[in-house]
């Protein structure tokens, strides 16, 4: 019995009885050898060189769209290395390479310590700075032998000074007026009693100098006050001379008199009036004060009863 050449398929003679294990075999052969071929694809061929597990690799590593470049190296104004960084000589660039609406931020320019804001500065600068700069005053605190700014200390000082009169400082000072309401009952006086004059009304209060709910002036601030009072005291008719006389209280002791008012035979109305510099210490109370021989009543009309404090140094 023969057999193939490739695959030992055996081929009976025409003497050799047919067995069909040797038919059964030959099928298995052609199986086995079938199974590891790969189909054949028209008008494609395989190739004679083997690809490899490195190669593949390879292939898997390079980008979608990638090419095999190198870039060239530059030298010149402009310079690069391969694909390295690229940089542009120095002094290549001149004023008129630089199209005016470019934008480059100051930070750019010089060592970059400049901010564009602090670049701006510079719009409308006319001359040199540093010139400009020398022609300004000091910005030194002045000395007793040295000119210069104002010291705060002595700004304060100055803020304090209260002139006299004629000048604009009527908003900086403690003063107030105190008066009684029209409304108001009298308030009625006792002969020979001591008897503080009470107030209803305040006006022009300024640093709260009129302490109305006590009836009296309340120094805000150390210095020197004019304090004028005026009230009318009326009495029944009388038949004789008496006195009545008005008084200023400094923290609650009598201290000055305004006036006498001389209440004559049959007349039943007077004024007592007066005014009296005093030098007060910031919270001192000023009042004022009656006592009269005979029983009356202090009058409500502002014409006749008012009393105003101003401080003046």
């Amino acid at each position: 019995m023969q057999t193939t050449g490739n695959l030992g398929l055996k081929k009976p003679e025409g003497t050799d009885i047919v067995d069909i294990a040797d038919l059964n075999g030959n099928m298995d052969i052609l199986d086995n050898a079938v199974n590891g071929k790969v189909d054949k694809v028209t008008g494609k061929q395989l190739s004679t060189n083997d690809y490899t597990t490195p190669e593949k690799t390879k292939l898997a590593g390079i980008a979608t769209g990638a090419n095999n470049y190198t870039h060239p190296n530059h030298t010149g104004d402009i310079t690069s290395t391969g694909d390295g960084v690229t940089a542009i000589a120095a002094g290549v660039i001149v004023n008129a390479d630089i199209n005016a609406a470019a934008g480059i931020d100051a930070s750019k320019i010089g060592t970059g310590a400049v901010s564009n804001a602090e670049f701006g500065y510079l719009d409308g600068v006319t001359s040199v700075i540093q010139t400009q700069l020398n022609a300004k005053a000091s910005t030194a605190l002045a000395t007793s032998s040295t000119a210069g700014l104002l010291p705060p200390a002595d700004k304060a000082k100055l803020d304090g000074v209260i002139k006299p009169w004629g000048d604009n400082t009527a908003s900086m000072r403690a003063a107030g007026e105190l008066s009684r309401s029209a409304a108001t009952e009298r308030q009625n006086i006792s002969a020979n009693t001591l008897t503080k004059i009470l107030w209803s009304n305040k006006t022009a209060d300024q640093k709260g100098v009129c302490d109305l709910m006590n009836s009296r002036f309340l120094v805000p601030e150390t210095g020197i006050y004019i304090v004028s009072a005026r009230f009318g005291f009326r009495v029944a008719t009388s038949s004789s001379i008496q006195n009545a006389v008005g008084f200023f209280a400094i923290n609650g002791g009598l201290n000055s008199q305004l006036a006498d008012g001389i209440i004559r035979a049959g007349q039943t109305l007077i004024t007592i009036a007066g005014s009296y510099q005093f030098s007060l210490d910031a919270g001192m109370t000023v009042e004022i004060f009656v006592l009269s021989p005979s029983a009356g009543s202090i009058t409500n009309e502002d014409t006749y009863t008012h009393a105003s404090i101003v401080r003046i140094a």
